[in-house]
């Protein structure tokens, strides 16, 4: 196993509810424009701070993701 992915296997071991949201920013490409950043991590924040208010579950979060998926197509 190459360091990276045992830096990888470690990280994903220590993601829960409470750090979920600041792995999903660092995920985040590190070549994007700032502005481009700045949106996303808004966004990435909000949405997580809704999911963890209205305690959504997994199917609410899929059924949402199809919804916005549905409306892409309009």
């Amino acid at each position: 196993m190459s360091k990276l992915q045992e830096k990888e296997e470690t990280t994903m071991l220590n993601v829960n509810k409470d750090t979920i949201t600041d792995h999903v920013i660092a995920a985040l490409s590190k070549d994007i424009p700032d502005r481009n950043r700045q949106i996303m991590t808004s966004l990435i924040r909000h949405m997580h701070d809704f999911c963890k208010e209205v305690d959504l579950t997994f199917a609410e979060w899929f059924a949402a993701c199809e919804f916005l998926r549905r409306a892409g197509d309009i």
